[in-house]
């Protein structure tokens, strides 16, 4: 017995015909209301139909197995108000996508369409607010991770979507909204809650008018580092833990083949190399799926924006990029140092990737990477 039979989901695409109109209609009306520029409003009717052309055309359902979690745990969730078979994350993450107000949820790409109209209800927010430059709108919209995992029934795009509210209401100094949006991720990804922590002395210190010297920022990454090292004898077993968990989580099968953190200098060091291998990998030669291959290539794009964005914003602003340069490193770095598998690798930091991306433009009024003139 398959996934679609023992959780009784349909496989027509005309059981999600509702949800995809009424994700057409949303965009036409909040592209209406909030005076979108066409190209805008075309890309993100595109995006509507991108949940019909993943699960069983572009991959099989399986690839991604935890789809069928999440959208039996949602059926169940409408069906009864409660919630028995699922337990943690997935069932924390099932009870925020039930209250989506999309009506049904009947195959595995339903919750896909769910995702999309969270996407399209945070795209035209922040567009409205004048966060969104021309530069950022196109990244947010082409992002090809983006378009992939805002078109699967998985709980990334909620996690997506509170992060990039909480650092917007993080700038404007809203403690109420930004502790509104960043707690659902203390139950749905500790982690990202965790990391995105330091948002709240962001508020504190007002950082968003007078930004972060660069020697604050030293200061902040050695007060770090020294306090790892101290607590490296409570620090290491969790890690080592994390790392063997994840590598479990992955398919991983001979637990020998995971190097341990065995001493201060291995933790040193693949704290510094993992972060940038967390954000590179899979490296084109790593690649041995079509999937992977095409990640290697859109990892060569995406490295190369976010460099170029990071010296322009540098050149402009430099107070204003230390935050979000000092946190975007320690995400990578957290990550990099648990994450073993290029899938999972993805997943985990187009988040991340895109936050940095929207908020350092916003925050240092880069408007364009490509130009040799730098708009002081």
């Amino acid at each position: 017995m398959n996934w679609y039979q023992r959780l009784g989901l349909e496989t027509s695409f005309f059981y999600d015909l509702p949800n995809f109109l009424i994700c057409i209609f949303a965009v036409i009306i909040v592209s209406g209301v909030v005076k979108m520029p066409r190209n805008y409003t075309i890309i993100l009717l595109v995006h509507c139909f991108v949940p019909f052309f993943l699960n069983d055309v572009l991959f099989p359902a399986s690839y991604f197995g935890d789809q069928f979690r999440y959208t039996g745990a949602v059926r169940e969730i409408r069906d009864s108000f409660r919630l028995s078979s699922e337990v943690g994350n997935v069932a924390s993450a099932s009870w925020f996508l039930a209250f989506i107000p999309l009506p049904f949820v009947e195959t595995v790409k339903s919750l896909g369409f769910f995702n999309k109209l969270i996407f399209i209800f945070m795209f035209a927010f922040l567009y409205s607010k004048g966060v969104l430059n021309r530069f950022c709108a196109y990244f947010l919209l082409l992002y090809p991770s983006i378009v992939l995992y805002t078109g699967l029934s998985l709980r990334d795009t909620f996690i997506f979507c509170c992060m990039m509210m909480s650092a917007y209401f993080a700038i404007k100094r809203n403690t109420l909204f930004l502790s509104l949006f960043i707690a659902p991720l203390a139950f749905i990804k500790f982690q990202n809650f965790f990391i995105l922590l330091p948002l709240f002395a962001f508020v504190i210190f007002n950082l968003g008018d007078k930004g972060m010297s660069v020697r604050k920022g030293i200061v902040i990454l050695s007060i770090t580092f020294v306090t790892l090292i101290l607590s490296f004898p409570l620090v290491a077993p969790m890690l080592n833990a994390m790392r063997l968990a994840m590598y479990r989580e992955d398919g991983g099968v001979n637990i020998q083949d995971v190097p341990l953190i065995s001493g201060i200098g291995d933790f040193i060091y693949m704290g510094l190399t993992s972060g940038l291998y967390f954000f590179s990998k899979p490296l084109p030669w790593e690649a041995s799926k079509a999937l992977q291959l095409v990640q290697a290539l859109e990892n060569l794009i995406i490295m190369f924006i976010v460099i170029k964005l990071t010296v322009r914003a540098w050149r402009t602003n430099l107070n204003k990029l230390i935050f979000w340069l000092v946190l975007f490193i320690a995400s990578l770095s957290i990550y990099g140092l648990v994450v073993f598998n290029y899938g999972t690798a993805a997943r985990y930091r187009f988040p991340f990737i895109a936050m940095y991306v929207v908020y350092v433009a916003y925050a240092c009024n880069v408007n364009q990477i490509f130009n040799k003139k730098v708009t002081q």
